[in-house]
């Protein structure tokens, strides 16, 4: 056997056994190792479905350099705060649709809708995360057309029309 094709099989079973434990583990320490450090995007993402911790998630969000880490990693953040800071900083548009995924706080969604600087799929799906008829229909005055008419049919919605 030539000496690339050990090293390829020694390599295939290193990926192979940190699978193993990323799905076997429940230790949160590991998977967190695993989820922040190890060199295949999907050994990180398999370990961060896992991980419950809040602080551990968020440093995931902020720094993973593969969007499909920062995707799993935001689904799972409660904080409204960090939530905000990811819609209005990440450059995938799925990660920002994500985080929006578990963003009610009113006012944080409002900012969303208004900056004009984000992806306008991103301010429409902010509109359907608010629920409150007085702060819709207060927002409809300050947006682009296209936004308008999201924000009426979300009122629609609300009120089952």
């Amino acid at each position: 056997m030539a000496t690339t094709e050990i090293a390829a099989d020694i390599g295939q079973e290193d990926l192979e056994y940190r699978r193993k434990m990323v799905r076997e583990t429940k230790n949160e320490d590991l998977l967190a190792k695993y989820a922040l450090n190890d060199e295949f995007w999907e050994i990180r993402r398999e370990a961060t479905s896992r991980i419950q911790n809040e602080k551990v998630l968020q440093a995931i969000a902020a720094k993973d350099e593969y969007w499909q880490v920062r995707f799993e990693a935001v689904g799972k953040i409660k904080s409204q705060d960090f939530l905000h800071k990811i819609v209005k900083n990440d450059d995938q548009v799925w990660v920002c649709k994500e985080a929006l995924s578990n963003l009610y706080n009113p006012d944080l969604l409002c900012d969303i809708i208004l900056d004009k600087g984000l992806d306008l799929s991103v301010r429409m799906k902010a509109i359907g995360q608010l629920n409150q008829l007085d702060v819709l229909s207060s927002l409809r005055p300050k947006v682009d057309t296209e936004l308008q008419s999201t924000i009426m049919k979300r009122i629609r919605e609300i009120q089952g029309y």
